[in-house]
């Protein structure tokens, strides 16, 4: 049952996602190979989810992609906790504005999902 559900929310996604397992982090890392897909320097960012949407900063102009510390108002908000994991899809990617539809999964995953995407150099890769 539960491989099902994420299959179908996974199946949803009309763009290439990324998914990152939660750990207790102030910021979200961007997995490298979806820099590509990001402007070069610093804009707004908007996470949508569930209906509502939360403004943050995309900081594009660092080394290591991010969004900011506003970040974290995502995550309270949304009751994340470790082991549980989002899905990014991009929906807009411009130097005005990066926008993420974000779907949530509870913990719980199966141990080959919950084993990948911890760090942003080996995110959880999924191919539709």
């Amino acid at each position: 049952m539960r491989q099902q559900q994420i299959l179908q929310i996974l199946s949803s996604c009309r763009n290439d996602p990324f998914t990152t397992i939660m750990m207790l982090l102030c910021v979200q890392y961007i997995p490298g190979r979806f820099h590509k897909h990001l402007p070069e320097e610093r804009t707004s960012a908007t996470l949508i989810c569930r209906g509502r949407s939360w403004a943050m900063r995309y900081c594009g102009d660092l080394k290591t992609k991010r969004l900011d510390a506003d970040w974290m108002d995502f995550a309270v908000d949304n009751r994340l906790q470790v082991n549980d994991a989002c899905v990014f899809e991009l929906v807009t990617g411009t130097r005005e504005e990066v926008v993420f539809q974000v779907q949530i999964l509870r913990g719980g995953l199966p141990k080959d999902i919950t084993s990948k995407g911890y760090t942003a150099d080996e995110p959880l890769v999924i191919v539709g």
